[in-house]
């Protein structure tokens, strides 16, 4: 099923088959967490980066914070119902209102995060598993799925990285 979905991102037009394996990923993440403790009225996102996602990654020292802020396309329809197109996020049930959030926010308390530049490249290294799991994720185009809710101020708060 793995190559299945790396083959369905890589493609732009959607199969049924590629759909219907996205659907029962998306499912089985909404199962998983359903056991986990959660966050008051947080919900399973999945999103869909394909090189179209842009993460920025930073510290704060005075609160000795890690945190990473996501900006995404809102997706139409739930992922149960369709994969998200490239650059998309979508609620496993239903696409975003007009109203909700396209920003991403995730903060780990006591983790660092570096920037370590050349005159060719740049690269970040951090302590934070959930930092490196988003950044590998849209780095590499590769869908992934979470937890969060809307705060009222403009992002959408990240409680869980993965299924």
């Amino acid at each position: 099923m793995t190559n299945k979905l790396a083959r369905f991102f890589k493609k732009s037009a959607p199969s049924i088959l590629d759909n219907a394996a996205f659907a029962l990923l998306a499912i089985f993440a909404s199962a998983a967490f359903d056991s986990e403790a959660k966050a008051a009225n947080d919900y399973v996102l999945t999103c869909n980066p394909a090189q179209q996602m842009e993460i920025v990654a930073g510290q704060r020292v005075s609160t000795q914070e890690a945190f990473a802020i996501i900006s995404f396309k809102p997706g139409r329809v739930g992922a149960a119902m369709q994969a998200p197109r490239p650059g998309e996020c979508s609620w496993v049930d239903r696409g975003f209102r007009p109203n909700e959030p396209t920003k991403l926010y995730f903060s780990d308390n006591g983790k660092w995060v570096q920037s370590v530049c050349s005159s060719r490249s740049c690269s970040m290294r951090t302590n934070s598993r959930g930092i490196q799991t988003l950044a590998t994720s849209i780095q590499r185009g590769r869908p992934f799925v979470l937890r969060a809710y809307n705060d009222g101020k403009g992002r959408m708060i990240i409680t869980r990285v993965g299924p």
